[in-house]
């Protein structure tokens, strides 16, 4: 066979492919669901073919942008935040915990202690002196001596109730604070069975824990500047519930893994306990020591504190001595590094991923009144106190306090976090902006792929005879 008669064939071929291939498309536009094809390849007019091609690469266009953006967005993991308020009658009370404003009874410091700080103060000494001096002082005495100085249930409580039901010293669970001495948790109800202690009557005013108590306020040192008590988790009280995100949508800490900052035995994890343990990581590594006033939780400490000192492998961590300068001023200086620089530990704290949170709302009034002075004498006289009325002036004036605790609405408000975009969304998205813009199926795909199944066979051999045409007869 000649070249002019391959050129012939050759020529025949391709323009019977192409002409099947145009009958193809015409019939895939007539029977598309890709919207304005069919009109586009079957104009009788040109400005009307030119109008309808123009319409669906316009549509093409902003759909691939809209797309775009969708799937940016999506990539940035942002977050929905809701609301939901839910009505319980059967709140469960929190676990109350007060600790008296004054860590040490003066009363009950050695002589030898007590002239040392009546030096110090008389010899004009700043508060944040003193307090460090005493700090190394007691540094040196053991916890059942720490715990004798300080103040005790049974010497503060005049009169207890939870529910209008009488309530004792037995309901308070001793607890021991680095920075306030002894601290009593009240619990209105043993857990053994789990459960659920109701938090009031459907009275507000006769609803939670009411107490009257004396702060001792006589005992205080010098150094105690505020006269009263610290209340955890108090007054008048709301519950919410906080549940967050874990990554890639936001940052926080599960707080179930053993060894983990913040997550102390059996205690659910929180960020404060954590900041904490971080300051206390800081002085193992600088101090070779655990400071007395935050927790030491040896195996914790060690597996964060590992790669970057040589002491990691001492089988106990001894407590920091504060009667020791070098060593007092080694904790001091870490406590200012980290004061200074909160980063350091905002990098190992992450927020729970789950809290109970209780907001509070504080009200007061002057308690007692005169006419109540009668019954609180006779409750003093009743719970062991021998006054005169100089005294019961006195106390009336500077130690009493009487405590209300209770649920001011009863409904728990749950904040929860919720992806904004997830994959149903960011799909359901782009097929309704392929829809809307072009008419854009899965079935469409599929119709496409079928096309693409019909032309190909032709389309691959007119490219093979292209190329062998090129050795041949076009040579």
């Amino acid at each position: 066979m000649n070249p002019t008669q391959l050129n012939i064939e050759y020529t025949y071929i391709i323009t019977n492919n192409n002409k099947k291939a145009i009958d193809t498309l015409r019939a895939f536009s007539s029977t598309t669901t890709l919207h304005g094809l069919n009109r586009a390849m079957n104009a009788e007019r040109w400005w009307r073919c030119l109008f309808w091609w123009f319409l669906l690469a316009a549509g093409t266009v902003w759909s691939v942008y809209n797309v775009h953006v969708m799937v940016r967005d999506f990539q940035r993991f942002p977050v929905l935040t809701s609301l939901m308020s839910q009505y319980d009658n059967r709140l469960s009370f929190p676990a109350i915990t007060l600790c008296n404003l004054n860590r040490f009874r003066s009363s009950r410091l050695p002589s030898e202690t007590k002239l040392f700080l009546d030096k110090l103060i008389q010899g004009g000494a700043e508060s944040l002196v003193i307090e460090r001096e005493l700090e190394r002082r007691i540094s040196t005495f053991t916890p059942e001596v720490k715990q004798n100085m300080s103040h005790h249930m049974e010497d503060m409580l005049i009169a207890c109730s939870f529910n209008m039901v009488k309530c004792d010293i037995e309901n308070f669970t001793k607890t021991v604070d680095p920075r306030y001495g002894n601290c009593y948790r009240f619990s209105s109800y043993e857990d053994e069975n789990n459960s659920e202690e109701p938090a009031g009557l459907p009275d507000d005013s006769k609803k939670g824990l009411l107490l009257e108590m004396t702060v001792q306020s006589e005992d205080y040192l010098a150094l105690s500047d505020t006269v009263g008590l610290l209340v955890l988790d108090a007054h008048s009280l709301r519950k919410s519930f906080e549940k967050r995100l874990r990554p890639p949508y936001g940052e926080c800490e599960p707080g179930t893994e053993p060894g983990t900052l913040g997550k102390m035995g059996h205690y659910k994890y929180s960020i404060k306990s954590c900041y904490k343990e971080c300051l206390q990581l800081h002085i193992y590594k600088k101090c070779e020591c655990c400071e007395d006033t935050f927790p030491c939780q040896e195996k914790t400490l060690k597996k964060f504190a590992e790669p970057l000192t040589e002491n990691s492998g001492l089988t106990n961590i001894p407590a920091c001595n504060h009667t020791n300068r070098q060593t007092h001023e080694c904790v001091d200086n870490v406590s200012k590094e980290i004061a200074r620089n909160n980063m350091v530990c905002s990098a190992l704290c992450q927020p729970s991923c789950e809290d109970t949170v209780y907001s509070t709302q504080i009200s007061t009034g002057r308690w007692p009144s005169k006419a109540h002075e009668g019954i609180l004498w006779n409750k003093l006289v009743s719970a062991g106190m021998n006054l005169d009325a100089g005294e019961f002036s006195r106390m009336t004036k500077d130690s009493l306090l009487r405590l209300r605790v209770f649920y001011n609405r009863e409904t728990v408000v749950t904040q929860s976090e919720e992806p904004a975009y997830t994959w149903s969304t960011l799909l359901g998205n782009i097929g309704g902006q392929l829809g809307l813009l072009l008419g854009f199926s899965l079935m469409t795909g599929v119709e496409i792929l079928e096309l693409l199944l019909d032309l190909g066979p032709g389309l691959w051999l007119a490219r093979l005879l292209k190329v062998g045409g090129r050795g041949g007869p076009g040579n």
